[in-house]
């Protein structure tokens, strides 16, 4: 068993000592979300109708 000097260091050991946790599994967890993201962004603007068609000079 280590002998911690901080008592929280103990409590957050896991977070730094297991695979799960390790900073490119975050990294690779991130880019699903990411990638959803920017595609969905991409179609919004694509897809959206233009704000300026509604102010043309010649509306009313």
């Amino acid at each position: 068993m280590a002998y911690f000097q901080d008592p929280w260091q103990k409590r957050n050991a896991w977070r730094t000592q297991h695979a799960l946790f390790s900073r490119a599994t975050r990294i690779k967890s991130m880019f699903p979300g990411f990638t959803l993201g920017a595609v969905y962004l991409g179609y919004e603007y694509l897809t959206a109708p233009k704000a300026d068609a509604h102010h043309a000079p010649n509306h009313h």
